[in-house]
């Protein structure tokens, strides 16, 4: 039996993180850009990170780098590097508050 979690560093990829990666044609490298300089925030239990039009301002010299990644969002669980799910939403995230 496979392990439910496949590490790629510096994180640790879920089979279903790496599933909706292969059927979103989301890469690696978009999900560790996402990490690295994506806005960050905490969220149901949960860690988030995302590459919006803010993000692209505030790294211009990284902008055509970062321009592919834009509204992808990477939700990892609070406690661990483990990535639970990815997908893209250049739309922005609603906060209810």
């Amino acid at each position: 039996m496979r392990s439910p979690h496949v590490t790629i560093d510096p994180v640790t990829y879920s089979d279903h993180a790496l599933q909706r990666m292969a059927q979103r044609g989301i890469r690696q490298a978009a999900v560790e850009r996402a990490i690295t300089f994506g806005r960050r925030w905490r969220a149901q239990g949960s860690r988030k990170y995302r590459i919006d039009r803010g993000t692209l301002a505030a790294h211009r010299s990284l902008a055509p780098l970062l321009r592919e990644c834009e509204g992808i969002t990477v939700v990892l669980a609070a406690a661990e590097n483990l990535v639970l799910t990815v997908y893209r939403n250049r739309e922005g995230e609603k906060v209810w508050r």
